[in-house]
């Protein structure tokens, strides 16, 4: 196990199907564009996270963008996102996500 030897590895984050309580995302800061990037519309940046136990999001990458110089932006947006915990057997869980950012 690479994550330091914890309870929680790669084994105990879950994907979205596998949850009894889907996530909801209760705060969603968007990126802000600056004029350069409004001129670059449209663009579409993926992101891969896991969301923890807590609703924080740990670890985002870009999974794909259409233009790279949006990428900095949503990431740094997406990091400020909370989520309402998904849910396995009654108790909050971590679990992966794909968000799409479509500008």
């Amino acid at each position: 196990n690479t994550m330091g030897g914890g309870k929680k590895g790669v084994d105990e984050i879950f994907s979205i199907a596998e949850l009894d309580q889907p996530p909801r995302a209760v705060s969603q800061p968007m990126p802000t564009l600056s004029k350069e990037l409004r001129k670059r519309l449209p663009a579409k940046v993926i992101i891969v996270a896991v969301v923890d136990e807590k609703g924080r999001v740990k670890d985002p990458k870009i999974l794909s963008s259409s233009d790279t110089t949006f990428e900095k932006a949503t990431l740094s947006a997406y990091k400020r996102w909370k989520y309402e915990p998904g849910k396995k057997n009654g108790e909050p869980v971590p679990f992966r996500v794909k968000q799409p950012f479509v500008f």
